[in-house]
Formats: C-alpha cells, structure tokens, sequence
C-alpha cells in the first residue's frame, strides 16, 4: 500500500473510530439505551478493527487518541467476539430495547412565533472603523 492509500485508511479508521466514540459517551450518559453501543458503533469498528490494517492502527490509536473507557469496552467487545464476525442480529429484525425509543410519544410541534419588524430595533452607535464598514 502506498502512502496516499495508507493515508486514506487511517483517516477512515479514525473517522468510524470517533463516530463510534460519541455512540458509546452518549450511551454512558444514559442519553442512548444501554447496550446500544455495543449494538451498534461498537460492532461496525471491531469488524474494521478486525482486518489487519484496522488491528495495527487500533494499536496505536488507542494509546492516544481516545479515553481510557472507550478503549476498554472497544477492546472488551473485540475480545468477546473473539476474532469473528460480530453478528449483531441476524434476523435482521430491530433489537427490542432499540425499537421502545421509536414507539414513545413525540413532542408536540413547535409554535409559530412573531416576527418583529427590523423598524422597531433601535440603532446602536458604532465605532468609527466599523461604521465606516457597515455603510458602505
């Protein structure tokens, strides 16, 4: 593999990398159901994670680039796979503790609101320079 391509593939590693990160701070903050990162963010990087160009850059990234927690549980979830495929679901059916998100009420549309008329703002003075700017 040339530079150019080696390039590439780090820049692509690193971007499903930091996606996945904000999956897993998200599911720790409680904001995504529990499990949801190793559903999801974490099953897609270990399968790149797996090859062996995502196993090299994985073992260097990882002792720099991301927090200690999201190694561990990246690490976690490629050990538990062991090397497999991660097969997440295989009936292809959306897992339950994902789908009872969907099914809760939404909030209600926003409401309309008025528009001021830019005629009942009041001129502020400006200094000089920025005068001279803004009337031009």
């Amino acid at each position: 593999m040339d530079a150019a391509d080696q390039l590439r593939l780090e820049q692509m590693l690193a971007e499903h990398a930091w996606a996945a990160f904000h999956i897993w701070d998200r599911t720790q903050r409680g904001i995504f159901p529990k499990g949801t990162f190793e559903a999801t963010g974490g099953a897609l990087l270990c399968g790149l994670l797996r090859t062996a160009g995502g196993a090299t850059w994985w073992r260097s990234a990882k002792q720099t680039g991301f927090p200690p927690g999201f190694v561990l549980d990246v690490d976690a979830v490629l050990a538990k796979n062991g090397g497999a495929s991660v097969v997440v679901n295989p009936t292809k059916e959306p897992p339950e503790d994902l789908t009872g998100r969907c099914s809760e009420p939404r909030p209600a549309p926003m409401r309309s609101f008025r528009v001021t008329s830019s005629s009942t703002l009041q001129p502020r003075a400006l200094p000089g320079a920025v005068a001279d700017l803004v009337s031009r």
